[in-house]
């Protein structure tokens, strides 16, 4: 009796120590993924602040009544469109030190544990979908906007674009209609 009332205890003392780890790792895990929220969210934003440019600057080629879109608008979407774009990079510290460790089976819930596995692969395909869309815009995109407009920068103020040089473009158009459905394929 006192042989197995000492395997009970050692039982009980062992299901109480995984279940603090566990407790331990999901406390490690919300921080982590709330971060890789917020980090999600800011790139969000910037991809939506690219779509909205290249968006204006389409309406302003295909609309030749678009007189009334202001200057400083144009020169900014311009920016925003053939600027360096932010790329999603979350942390994925715990979620690999739990796989790689085999601690991933501390974890109960079995929904939860499986997307913790799937995570580095969906995160994997959002960024090559990234990847992509940048080489776009750096590879074709912004080296035929630059060549198509003047950019004259006096203090930090951007002017001379070349209002004329935009509409003629039926190349410009076509890669800011294939970006804008690249971008908003990443949103």
């Amino acid at each position: 009796i006192g042989i197995l009332l000492a395997l009970q205890v050692n039982n009980w003392n062992n299901q109480w120590q995984t279940k603090k780890s566990e407790q331990m790792a999901l406390a490690q895990l919300k921080e982590e993924v709330e971060a890789n929220y917020d980090q999600f969210l800011y790139i969000q934003n910037i991809h939506q602040k690219i779509l909205d440019a290249a968006d204006l600057l389409l309406a302003y080629i295909e609309s030749p009544n678009s007189l009334h879109i202001p200057s400083d608008s144009l020169k900014s979407a311009v920016g925003w469109v053939a600027g360096p774009s932010a790329t999603y990079n979350p942390s994925g510290g715990i979620v690999n030190s739990l796989i790689s460790s085999g601690n991933i089976e501390i974890i109960k819930n079995d929904s939860l544990r499986t997307l913790l596995i799937q995570w580095q692969d969906l995160v994997l395909d959002y960024q090559e979908e990234e990847l992509e869309l940048d080489e776009l815009v750096d590879n074709h995109l912004r080296p035929l906007l630059l060549s198509k407009i003047e950019l004259d920068y006096k203090g930090e103020v951007l002017s001379g674009i070349a209002r004329q040089s935009l509409r003629e473009s039926t190349e410009i158009k076509n890669l800011l209609v294939l970006v804008s459905q690249y971008r908003w394929g990443v949103l």
